[in-house]
């Protein structure tokens, strides 16, 4: 499905984690099919996993196999109340006697799959939450697009609610999910889940920045978190109109009280976190470097990708919030070794507060007007600012 073809994604040679790169250690203990490097990862893992992991033990195991050319797949009944592990019967079919799915042993099935017009087939090669390939791919039949023209085929598919609510409203219709005369296991329904979320995304972001650039707006800058930079691949920072009111914005809590000192005021608004890394807990994808950079003593919120701007509602270009936050970096210095501390400690996290804090403390007293001037000329002869050499200082608008 769409965002998941990218053929630089490696096979992993040894068993990896389910929820990120690390090697796997533990596996699950009901199903035996999911890896995990931690228990933090397990219980990730476990609003998508609990869905097909005692069904799959109980009913799908290699030995109730119902005859040799039976195989699992995975069917998301538009009807049903979760996706649900089938047996899938191949048959030869067809004047060239090819084996096939038999489509119409499943409820509701033999009246789409006998139009081929409306039915299309994809297929899931690579995970691009974690960067893996998928072999072989998982094939995808059914309605992976919007058809609004028939009743039936265009019906939001209700069993995909109980993954996210919000995941029924991108696909319709029945869907089934299979490989090439292999069986899926439930590994396989961690890879399906995620190709949706990311599928469900994609034009979310597009849709929300369209509706916001209806009423009175102004130029602020989004900046995305970890996770959508390394799910989507989009930059730290985008330029994007953002909303009035978001310059009234006390949302996030924070009105950066550094930007008050060096002549620039702003606010922040948050984005609802992105389905591709909401359990991603343990990967720390909610984190935003540019968020903790202006805020030091709040490093431990989750933030994910924010948006920001002038509360003053002037505009606020990319390049100035840029040399705001490594102007924010460079003050203040390290104070704790942090790499020097495993992050299993007990003090680890008392470590990390400790740091923050006084990074905090020290930014706001570092700071100033004219500090932050003389480094905006001096990122100015930078190669990397130099689109913004012709636009006003930011406290010249």
């Amino acid at each position: 499905m769409e965002g998941q073809q990218d053929s630089s994604f490696a096979v992993p040679e040894l068993p990896l984690c389910c929820m990120c790169d690390s090697l796997a250690a533990k596996v699950c203990g009901i199903c035996h099919c999911n890896r995990y490097c931690s228990p933090e990862c397990q219980k990730d893992d476990w609003k998508v996993h609990k869905l097909v992991c005692k069904p799959y033990s109980q009913k799908f195991s290699s030995h109730q196999r119902p005859g040799p050319n039976y195989y699992r797949g995975i069917y998301c009944n538009p009807d049903g109340d979760y996706p649900e592990f089938v047996w899938l019967a191949y048959e030869q079919m067809g004047r060239d006697n090819q084996y096939g799915i038999n489509f119409g042993q499943l409820p509701g099935l033999r009246d789409l799959f006998s139009n081929g017009d409306f039915v299309q087939t994809d297929q899931i090669s690579s995970n691009s939450v974690l960067h893996r390939r998928v072999q072989p791919p998982i094939i995808v039949h059914g309605c992976v697009g919007p058809i609004d023209q028939d009743s039936f085929r265009g019906k939001d598919n209700i069993s995909l609610s109980k993954v996210n609510e919000e995941l029924p409203t991108a696909f319709h219709g029945p869907l089934v999910f299979h490989k090439k005369q292999q069986d899926l296991d439930p590994m396989d329904f961690r890879h399906i889940v995620d190709s949706a979320r990311v599928r469900f995304q994609k034009p979310w972001k597009e849709t929300h920045h369209k509706g916001w650039a209806l009423g009175d707006t102004v130029v602020g800058v989004r900046v995305n978190c970890i996770g959508d930079i390394k799910i989507f691949g989009y930059p730290m920072f985008e330029p994007v109109k953002c909303p009035v009111a978001v310059a009234e914005s006390k949302e996030l809590q924070a009105e950066a009280p550094v930007g008050e000192i060096v002549g620039i005021p702003l606010a922040f608004g948050s984005y609802p976190h992105s389905l591709a890394w909401a359990d991603h807990f343990n990967r720390g994808w909610w984190m935003n470097s540019t968020y903790v950079a202006l805020n030091p003593s709040h490093h431990d919120y989750m933030v994910g990708t924010v948006f920001v701007a002038r509360r003053d509602k002037k505009p606020l270009p990319v390049g100035h919030l840029q040399a705001l936050i490594e102007y924010c970096w460079d003050l203040p210095g390290q104070f704790v070794d942090l790499e020097g501390l495993e992050a299993g400690r007990k003090d680890f996290r008392s470590a990390v507060d400790t740091d923050f804090d006084k990074r905090n403390e020290l930014l706001l007293r570092r700071a100033s007007k004219e500090g932050f001037m003389e480094f905006w000329r001096k990122c100015l002869t930078e190669e990397r600012y130099r689109l913004y050499r012709d636009i006003p200082a930011p406290w010249e608008f």
